[in-house]
């Protein structure tokens, strides 16, 4: 039994170093010098009964520095005073502009209809998303993302932090969305890109024509950013935006139940992603899971400070690999959080894992 319980640990302890390790190794590019001249970008936000977040969305992004730029709110069959509100801006703003849904077919999602229909309604080759929950970090977001494109670029994956605050549940949401964004910008960075996330998401409108949209994921909740990213992105045309003002900040959810539903659905999702990539993916989720009950079983049954000592430094690596990610994005988070919040994650990689990996396949209900 003691063999067993060491073997699990080392297997373990030698698969988390590695990933840890890996994560804190890698370095972070210079930020993109100032082009003489940038590319025009279409910005783009699907919004369904989000009056609120759109009034106070749209002035910040109508205040972005970038000299050649559109917005395009796609009004998708709200029932509040979206519509009102975008009509009287529109006929003010030039730069913005509103399309609207009234109806969608039955065999496409509605976030997907909605978004393809902004892209096709897009100005230029550049089309960048994000959501109306979300608020830009700098009045540079756009110039920033902008300046990631080259001639050989096609996607621009960005980071999307939590906005703050002193709550334990908030913490721990930063804490899972730090994770997940210092493993996706790895991978990309070492030419395996395998997700985005639509709130900080950009590519060309080109790529996202001749490969026919979202046709390959259509039933899928998350498809409009992580499949499509995983579809499509490759070590030679994604890019991540590393400049601090490439950051654009959104709302934590607030419901427990929103939260569990969501993470599932991210699990179930990328049962589709391309197998090289679950083949990285998963064994970093399936031993974070079961870190805790082995830690736990060894110290019950072999007790001793050397196992104390290898959780301590793996605690340590996770401090300064989150360190390094908070000072390049310059974004907060309390690192002496991390021991307690990281023995939650294990927790909730157990219990989600497998929900997520049996649950059936999510669709959208709007």
């Amino acid at each position: 039994m003691q063999a067993i319980i060491w073997g699990l640990f080392i297997c373990l302890t030698i698969i988390q170093a590695g990933y840890w390790l890996l994560f804190a190794l890698v370095r972070t590019k210079s930020p993109s010098t100032k082009k003489s001249e940038l590319p025009g970008i279409s910005v783009i936000i699907c919004a369904h009964d989000q009056e609120q977040n759109i009034r106070e969305l749209v002035p910040l992004l109508l205040s972005q520095d970038h000299p050649n730029f559109e917005i395009i709110v796609v009004e998708d069959r709200c029932n509040d005073g979206t519509f009102d509100y975008l009509l009287a801006e529109t006929a003010k703003q030039s730069k913005l502009k509103m399309v609207q849904v009234r109806s969608k077919p039955d065999y496409l999602p509605g976030k997907k209809y909605a978004l393809t229909l902004g892209i096709k309604a897009a100005v230029h080759d550049l089309v960048l998303l994000t959501e109306p929950d979300c608020r830009p970090g700098s009045n540079s977001w756009v110039t920033s993302i902008a300046q990631s494109f080259d001639t050989q670029t096609e996607i621009v994956i960005g980071v999307a932090p939590f906005l703050s605050s002193k709550s334990f549940p908030n913490i721990f949401l930063r804490f899972e969305n730090t994770l997940s964004s210092i493993s996706y910008c790895t991978w990309a960075k070492i030419g395996l890109p395998f997700m985005g996330l639509g709130r900080n998401l950009a590519y060309r409108k080109q790529l996202f024509l001749e490969n026919k949209g979202f046709n390959k994921h259509l039933a899928s909740l998350t498809g409009d950013d992580k499949l499509f990213v995983n579809q499509h992105a490759s070590s030679f045309n994604t890019n991540v935006a590393e400049d601090p003002r490439s950051i654009m900040y959104s709302h934590a959810l607030n419901d427990l139940n929103d939260f569990i539903t969501q993470k599932k659905a991210a699990i179930a999702s990328a049962r589709q992603f391309r197998f090289k990539h679950q083949l990285i993916l998963i064994p970093f989720y399936l031993s974070y899971a079961l870190w805790l009950p082995a830690i736990t079983l060894t110290l019950f049954f072999i007790f001793s400070w050397w196992v104390i000592s290898v959780v301590c430094l793996r605690w340590l690596l996770m401090i300064l690999t989150i360190s390094r990610f908070k000072k390049t994005y310059q974004i907060s988070y309390p690192l002496a959080w991390i021991p307690v919040q990281d023995v939650l994650y294990s927790t909730m990689c157990l219990a989600l894992l497998p929900a997520g990996l049996f649950t059936s396949k999510l669709v959208w209900k709007i």
